[in-house]
């Protein structure tokens, strides 16, 4: 068993402080993460910056996690009526012909419980997600760019 070190009651290391600032959060990997957290209190130039820092990494995994999908590319829905039933299906479309080799604008994905209707729907979901990230990191260079430089 290693041995305990004294600390004062109340410090944080380095590590405790990542750790506390990372407790909660959604981002699991922060390896490529790395801050040096001053003595002193935090001013709001250094809020923004972590902030910024914390986006980009959010972006960088969730490209990690799978296909994303192109802008102008939705889930359309459309039911089918065979004799007394009706059948709920979906398309994956788009403005421009981007299936099958560039021939076509749609794609069917079968209904709400298959699996290729489940892909579609992520990589929307991760599409729209790092696009409302680039555009708050876009809005916090240029906030930072009107500060002027610390000398």
């Amino acid at each position: 068993m290693p041995p305990k070190t004294a600390r004062r009651k109340g410090t944080l290391d380095y590590s405790d402080a990542h750790t506390a600032l990372f407790a909660d959060s959604s981002i699991t990997n922060t390896a490529n993460i790395t801050f040096n957290l001053p003595r002193k209190t935090l001013t709001y130039l250094d809020h923004l910056v972590i902030a910024k820092d914390l986006m980009k990494a959010e972006v960088e995994r969730t490209r990690a996690e799978g296909n994303i999908a192109p802008q102008g590319v939705w889930i359309d829905a459309y039911v089918v009526t065979r004799g007394n039933k009706q059948y709920h299906y979906y398309k994956l479309r788009s403005k421009t012909p981007i299936f099958q080799g560039g021939r076509h604008k749609t794609q069917h994905l079968g209904n709400k419980y298959s699996r290729r209707y489940a892909i579609a729907q992520a990589s929307i979901q991760r599409r729209d997600v790092i696009t409302d990230l680039e555009s708050k990191i876009e809005k916090l260079e240029e906030l930072l760019a009107s500060f002027p430089d610390k000398a």
